[in-house]
């Protein structure tokens, strides 16, 4: 009940927008529609109320991103980290804006961070691999994409990641492989 648990979800948020589980609720939503028009205003609220809440710059950012504000996004992903140098989520967030931007060097540098702090954080990893290919460093690439697999995250988006890597360094045998 999709409608039902949007409606809660603004319910509490209406009463207490600093609501972590509600946010996330209506973000998923408004993110599964792919119109973030009707979490922008909840996402000011909170913002307005605490404005070094890691969670609520981090869903702030992909709002402001959709919207085509890439530097607003940058701003506040670089806000979470202010206000949490260590959080591992945001780190792989900007890592992964850094990536979409074409800017592969100022990623990688962040994911690794992220890694050193939290080895296991699949979302950065994810981002690294992409960022380290995007980057021609290809058999490091390589290494984290099978890193990713040996842990047991098998998706389409990795081999194809895989895939490329191998075939953008000239193992087009492996590459089939995993294609």
């Amino acid at each position: 009940d999709t409608a039902g648990a949007e409606e809660a979800a603004r319910a509490v948020l209406t009463h207490d927008p600093m609501n972590k589980p509600a946010m996330a609720t209506a973000f998923q939503l408004a993110q599964s529609r792919g119109d973030f028009t009707s979490i922008r205003l909840p996402l000011e609220r909170a913002i307005d109320t605490n404005d070094r809440s890691v969670m609520h710059l981090n869903w702030m950012a992909i709002v402001r991103e959709s919207e085509g504000d890439l530097d607003a996004a940058e701003q506040l992903l670089r806000r979470a980290l202010e206000a949490n140098p260590d959080h591992g989520g945001s780190m792989a967030n900007l890592g992964a804006f850094y990536t979409r931007q074409g800017r592969a060097a100022e990623a990688v540098r962040v994911l690794e961070r992220a890694l050193r702090l939290e080895r296991d954080n699949l979302e950065a990893r994810v981002n690294l691999a992409t960022a380290l290919g995007m980057s021609g460093r290809y058999a490091q690439a390589i290494e984290e994409f099978e890193t990713i697999v040996a842990n047991g995250h098998q998706s389409p988006g990795v081999f194809n990641g895989l895939a490329r890597a191998c075939g953008e360094s000239g193992d087009s045998a492996v590459s089939g492989e995993y294609s």
